[in-house]
């Protein structure tokens, strides 16, 4: 597909059907009313405004959007003329969403390979029984709104990833069924926090009440429902879910208080940030350096 997005130049214009998100109706220091929202085709992601705005909160996130291109703190911005719904005829809401860098049918070969390492038939079992239930899920859920693995099958590819990173630490004379456990299944309440039907990934009501990480105990509770695994495993297990932030003030309950909980910890850090990095270098505007919130300036060049 085409994407509207793509080479823009400041001073030209657009018009077509974007995907909108943080869709907010603020006022400037002179008390005038103004659209303030993320526009995307599924690909680059810009920031937009509409100066005057008179009317409610657009309906829906798929709009059409007639805009001047402009630039504001050395990065594109788009100044609205014109907006409305779009009609359903003019758009597929899965057009918007980025999809992760790996064919789905690979990441499922990956999970296998790392699920057959695994000694203990129940937390085979477990894992099996995850897969079968949430294979859909897995397959679209994104690894976060917006910051890393921000696009369908995100989820997925980042779980894989932070077990194969923490397996190869099992030479640590770690316990490396748990460690692989707990790598596939530590986001696996994110399956249920972001919604990415609507052609931008958001909270549901879920997500905003309970947050991924309580959803993901809750999760694996109702899984262990149907597939049996001892207390204490059981406890471990839930505990590297409620711990892999690492820190209350990056949103864990609790601190990792097992080897194998830390190790999920920075193996979840380690991907997760070099993903944020890695797309900010991709949707570089020619800069060598960027500012990324939380990371300061980054270098974007080659």
């Amino acid at each position: 597909m085409a994407f509207l997005l793509d080479n823009l130049k400041e001073g030209g214009t657009i018009a077509g059907v974007l995907a909108a998100k943080n869709i907010k109706i603020l006022k400037t220091r002179n008390d005038s009313p103004y659209l303030d929202l993320l526009l995307t085709d599924g690909k680059t992601i810009v920031a937009g405004k509409f100066w005057d705005y008179q009317g409610d909160r657009p309906k829906g996130n798929i709009l059409y959007v007639a805009a001047t291109i402009g630039s504001y703190n050395g990065q594109f911005q788009l100044k609205i003329n014109y907006l409305r719904p779009a009609k359903p005829e003019e758009y597929n809401p899965r057009d918007f969403l980025p999809a992760a860098p790996v064919p789905v049918a690979d990441l499922w070969v990956r999970w296998d390979a790392l699920v057959n390492q695994i000694a203990s038939p129940d937390l085979k079992a477990l894992l099996e029984y995850a897969k079968t239930k949430y294979r859909n899920s897995f397959e679209n859920a994104p690894g976060a709104v917006f910051h890393h693995h921000a696009y369908l099958g995100g989820c997925l590819l980042h779980s894989i990833r932070v077990a194969e990173m923490a397996a190869v630490i099992c030479d640590l004379e770690l316990d490396p069924d748990l460690i692989i456990a707990g790598g596939l299944l530590h986001d696996i309440g994110k399956l249920v926090s972001y919604n990415w039907s609507e052609g931008v990934f958001s909270y549901t009501d879920e997500g905003q009440f309970l947050e991924h990480t309580t959803l993901g105990i809750l999760t694996v509770r109702e899984l262990l429902k149907e597939v049996h695994l001892d207390r204490l495993t059981t406890l471990k297990l839930l505990h590297i879910i409620a711990s892999h932030h690492g820190r209350e003030e990056w949103g864990a309950p609790v601190k990792p208080k097992l080897p194998e909980a830390l190790v999920i910890h920075q193996c979840d850090m380690i991907d997760s940030q070099v993903d944020k990095l890695r797309g900010v270098q991709n949707n570089s505007q020619g800069s060598n350096w960027e500012y990324v919130q939380g990371m300061g300036f980054v270098y974007t060049g080659d």
